[in-house]
């Protein structure tokens, strides 16, 4: 799991666990933990430890900087206040909404599958007969007013998953 969040995610990862051998804490940084801490331990020295990862996460920032604010028409979604504003005006999304409109915006134009939509946005797996996602878009393509005569829309790829696309009118 840590080496799929790894490769995933910018975010920096600490762990903590009650396993403080030598061997775990090597294959726990080996495997993509940006630091470790084993049980029990001061609360000041965690605090510290988060200080100094974000730190560095913002140090890193600047080279492979995934940006905060996603554009996409008059689509304006923030990652980092969690806002999502279609032509100015605010749009209440759900966590999961959120999450999926911003894997699609991330990937305007590419097809997404359902089951990579469902692992990145739910963290999960798609299992036979599940329409969260199909929920999801159509929650989105609602409260965004993505209709097919307006740009951008929500288009569903038959049997590859959905995509964002913008065609300047």
């Amino acid at each position: 799991m840590l080496r799929k969040l790894g490769a995933s995610y910018q975010t920096p990862i600490l762990m903590l666990t009650a396993r403080g051998d030598d061997v775990d804490r090597i294959v726990g940084l080996e495997l993509g933990a940006d630091d470790y801490l084993s049980k029990p331990f001061n609360p000041r020295e965690l605090v510290a430890r988060l200080r100094a990862i974000l730190r560095r996460a913002s140090n890193r920032a600047g080279g492979g900087h995934v940006p905060d604010e996603l554009i996409v028409g008059p689509i304006t979604l923030n990652t980092g206040t969690h806002l999502v504003h279609v032509a100015q005006k605010p749009i209440p999304l759900t966590g999961a909404e959120f999450r999926v409109l911003e894997i699609l915006m991330r990937s305007a134009g590419q097809v997404i599958s359902r089951e990579a939509m469902t692992e990145q946005a739910l963290g999960r797996k798609l299992v036979a007969y599940d329409r969260s996602i199909d929920t999801h878009i159509s929650n989105l393509r609602r409260k965004l007013d993505l209709e097919a005569d307006k740009n951008p829309v929500i288009k569903n790829v038959r049997g590859s998953g959905y995509t964002l696309t913008w065609a300047h009118a």
